[in-house]
């Protein structure tokens, strides 16, 4: 993709926007999910790896 391709203009669900605002939208859905996720992991009592002692960020 070039840059002009990002900024395109789009219409979604009758909204106006940009290809890079939907790809913006689309992270930050996966990453709501993923804080769901983890909610859920916790509430039973399960650690997500990355927050067990010693453990490295990637």
């Amino acid at each position: 993709m070039k840059p002009d391709d990002l900024r395109r203009k789009v219409k979604v669900l009758g909204r106006d926007a940009t290809v890079d605002g939907m790809y913006l939208r689309i992270i930050v859905h996966a990453n709501e999910h993923m804080g769901q996720l983890i909610a859920f992991a916790r509430m039973n009592g399960i650690v997500p790896p990355w927050s067990k002692p010693g453990a490295q960020s990637p």
